[in-house]
């Protein structure tokens, strides 16, 4: 039997040959816990397809594999995402929608390209599925062709955070705000009242997620008497 002192000079660099070690290999849901999980820990990982270290505190990616996986959308099946991968969309046919994982840790990473140039035809939504998404408790919606991000989980505060944009043009919904009159909410709308002389003055244009861009107005009409 080989002492604990031949397998660390064999593991030492140019040692070991020109053939490959095979760390263990399981899923994500056989990775080791309790007594057998240690600081420095190394295993490829099946499920997202790569590599993967414990670091004391979570499991972080290692770089290689294939991790990428394409979806086409076809208007009634959604994409459910993993952490520690990337997906490519097709929305040539039709709008889909992309849900992010039930739970997440700090440094969770999920890619998204748009496949097909086609995110301006039918839009990709991203589905918060309970986290915020840049600290907003809202969905996503990419409208831009070619467009890309790559999504880190910070906190329950911020949730998902977009730390890559490519050819992004909005990431959700935005809602028309002005000055103006007396402003008074009423449910999800604001009401601006003018008595006299005034502005109406529209600082920020919804979006088709948010509230749209167009507003109501009344005129009242009225005499005065003495």
């Amino acid at each position: 039997m080989p002492t604990e002192r031949a397998v660390l000079r064999y593991l030492t660099r140019d040692n070991a040959g020109t053939g490959a070690w095979v760390p263990p290999t399981g899923t994500t849901a056989e990775r080791p816990t309790g007594g057998n999980l240690f600081t420095g820990a190394l295993r490829y990982n099946a499920t997202l397809v790569t590599w993967e270290g414990y670091n004391g505190t979570q499991w972080t990616g290692l770089g290689g594999g294939n991790p990428w996986q394409t979806f086409t959308a076809d208007g009634s099946t959604g994409t459910t995402g993993v952490a520690g991968r990337g997906y490519f969309i097709n929305t040539t046919s039709a709008a889909h929608t992309f849900t992010l994982p039930t739970s997440a840790t700090r440094g969770d990473t999920i890619a998204i390209k748009d496949y097909a140039a086609t995110f301006g035809t039918n839009k990709l939504t991203i589905a918060r599925n309970g986290h915020n998404i840049q600290g907003v408790a809202n969905n996503s919606l990419i409208g831009t062709n070619r467009a890309s991000v790559v999504l880190v989980y910070v906190d329950v505060t911020r949730g998902w955070e977009f730390t890559t944009e490519s050819n992004v043009a909005f990431f959700g919904p935005t809602y028309t705000s002005a000055t103006g009159g007396t402003v008074t909410t009423s449910g999800n709308f604001k009401i601006h009242s003018f008595t006299g002389d005034g502005s109406f003055v529209v600082s920020t244009v919804g979006n088709a997620a948010g509230g749209g861009s167009t507003v109501d107005y009344l005129v009242v009409a009225g005499c005065l008497t003495t």
